[in-house]
């Protein structure tokens, strides 16, 4: 697949994921990708933490109260945390929307992906 068909045909998936594990070649893949995406200032602020683990996940849908996450056979968290610049700005926020663009990557291997926007402190 082209980057930019990659880009243009992204969707988000919200019905039951198929149980069927995902390798975990494919999870480094795209955790890899996603910590190379840029960031402002370089300040480095996006982390990715893997979840494959079932009960886990289905204990972090429940929290998010979202039944489909549930039925996921793995899951990537992307955070970002709020650093202050050398110019006294911060680019968290536009570090976390380059690391999910990066996302793309999970077309290449065949994975559905939903985002779900978790709560900033």
């Amino acid at each position: 697949m082209e980057l930019f068909d990659g880009i243009f045909t992204r969707r988000s998936y919200r019905g039951m994921y198929d149980p069927a594990p995902v390798p975990r070649e494919d999870l480094q893949k795209i955790m890899e990708a996603t910590l190379a995406a840029p960031s402002g200032c370089n300040q480095q602020t996006t982390s990715v933490i893997a979840m494959d683990d079932p009960a886990l996940i289905k204990q972090l849908g429940a929290l998010l109260n979202k039944p489909n996450f549930a039925s996921a056979p793995a899951c990537l968290c992307i955070l970002t945390e709020k650093k202050i610049s050398y110019a006294g700005r911060t680019y968290y926020m536009q570090d976390y929307s380059a690391a999910m663009e990066v996302t793309v990557g999970e077309r290449q291997t065949q994975v559905n992906i939903c985002i779900h926007k978790g709560k900033q402190n």
